[in-house]
């Protein structure tokens, strides 16, 4: 084994020979390995913050960035209302792709650490997407004399939102598994 920049590496592997190819796994997984780096629980533990304190502050610093990102999107591309309200549609529609996706990564292909699903799960997406805007919007334009685009807007966010939670998870595993 020789060690180069802090990392072990496996021995070198030749191509098209049987040896080389049953070795080829363990050496693929050794370089695979992950480097120490930032540790948050030890960051924090050392200024005094308990894991749950260390949560909510990962929980505070997502939403920000989540609703930071669903206030951009409603700004650019606002709607009067009866209309069809694009901004929390896409913002609804991203957070379900990226929460499936981030979903799948965590529970099926990355060591999590403990803080990912707070930061990016509960609070990057869960202030990104918003169903209570879904719901007054999807009744402001019923109540606008256009009843079916309300339903059309209901029935397309859901459609639309399932598709794209299962093309997160397709494209993690695929990603993943090949």
């Amino acid at each position: 084994m020789v060690e180069s920049g802090g990392r072990a590496e496996g021995p070198a592997i030749v191509r098209g020979s049987s040896a080389g190819r049953e070795s080829e796994a363990a050496a693929v997984a050794q370089r695979r390995a992950p480097l120490a780096g930032f540790r948050p629980a030890a960051w924090a533990a050392g200024r005094g913050l308990t894991i749950g304190q260390l949560r909510a502050v990962a929980i505070l610093v997502g939403g920000a960035a989540g609703a930071l990102a669903r206030a951009g999107l409603a700004d650019a591309l606002s709607a009067d209302a009866g209309e069809w309200p694009w901004g929390t549609f896409l913002a609804n529609q991203l957070g379900a792709l990226m929460l499936a996706w981030l979903s799948t990564e965590l529970a099926e292909v990355v060591v999590p650490t403990r803080l990912w699903r707070p930061l990016l799960g509960t609070g990057l997406c869960g202030a990104l997407t918003t169903f209570s805007a879904f719901q007054v919007e999807t009744i402001q334009i019923a109540r606008h004399g256009r009843p079916g685009l309300g339903v059309a807007y209901a029935a397309a966010s859901i459609a639309v939102g399932m598709a794209c939670a299962v093309a997160g998870t397709v494209y993690a595993r695929r990603k993943a598994y090949g």
